[in-house]
């Protein structure tokens, strides 16, 4: 079960190479170097039928949230939610991370001068700073935040203005993570790539580097996990081991009918030093399965 398990939780890759807005400007901006890049597209998941099922569950969990979007609209007749198009984070091996956004219908004109309607219904007053390419501001919360706006809709975000300057310096497009970017669609819903080596016993090899996505699409959601290890034959060991244990799940009887259509549909192959698994479920399905879970656990 352990080799499925670190298998399954990898993000996984298709074979179209459409591209995000944020990873268009993101390419430009991230440096070479870093462990983990994550794209996120909101457009698919705003528009799934799972989304509008939790997302009222999601923001009554949420504190004060919906109370903030509430006073967004109402003081700047901006739609957070809908100001968001896509998202791209980058991340050191040392946990450093920097959030590039591409926004749609608003740009940082409109976004200064909204900061400084709330921070004025709050009694606060909002501080605009400039330092070189960085933009600080302040008087809105307990922190200072640092932004570097890459164009009129697109902007870099980091904890402070050191990160933020040597996270955007470019070269990630001659990276090795910048090249199995390329590899996939970053225009799915969600899409990734770890570069980080680890051993995994179970197989006696090696895992260098994960990419991949997950997307929404006709109501279903769709994964193809690559795995990169040090060989072939560790890959081919991989994907006896997992085929057996997914055979083993399936066999044993125990698994709930709200799953069973998902673990039916994944497969599990090689392609050199490659170990890709590929699944699918639908929105209904999933859907079910959370409700499941979120019963589960509110037993305890």
């Amino acid at each position: 079960m352990k080799t499925l398990a670190v298998l399954l939780l990898s993000l996984g890759a298709t074979a179209a190479h459409a591209e995000s807005r944020a990873w268009t400007t993101a390419k430009k901006a991230l440096p070479g170097g870093l462990q983990t890049v994550v794209g996120v597209n909101l457009t698919p998941i705003k528009t799934s039928a799972l989304y509008q099922q939790l997302l009222p569950v999601a923001m009554a969990k949420a504190g004060g949230a919906q109370e903030h979007l509430d006073k967004l609209k109402a003081t700047c007749g901006l739609d957070a939610m809908g100001m968001l198009d896509s998202v791209v984070l980058g991340m050191t091996s040392d946990d450093k991370t920097v959030v590039i956004i591409q926004l749609k219908g608003t740009n940082q004109k409109a976004l200064e001068a909204c900061g400084q309607k709330v921070a004025k219904a709050d009694g606060k007053k909002l501080t605009i700073t400039k330092d070189g390419a960085v933009t600080k501001y302040s008087g809105m919360g307990d922190d200072d935040a640092y932004v570097k706006w890459l164009s009129k809709d697109s902007l870099a975000i980091a904890e402070d203005k050191d990160t933020l300057t040597k996270l955007t310096t470019g070269g990630i497009a001659r990276d090795s993570v910048g090249a199995e970017v390329g590899k996939l669609s970053t225009d799915a819903a969600l899409w990734g790539v770890v570069n980080k080596s680890q051993d995994i016993p179970d197989l006696g090899g090696k895992m260098s580097s994960a990419y991949g996505t997950l997307d929404l699409k006709a109501g279903s959601l769709a994964a193809d996990v690559h795995l990169i290890m040090d060989s072939a034959k560790t890959a081919t060991t991989g994907a006896t081991k997992a085929q057996q244990q997914l055979d083993g799940i399936k066999k044993s009887g125990q698994v709930p009918k709200q799953f069973t259509a998902a673990i039916d549909s994944i497969t599990v192959k090689t392609s050199g030093a490659e170990l890709v698994l590929d699944g699918h479920v639908t929105e209904a399905d999933l859907a079910s399965m959370a409700g499941m879970l979120s019963a589960l656990a509110g037993s305890h």
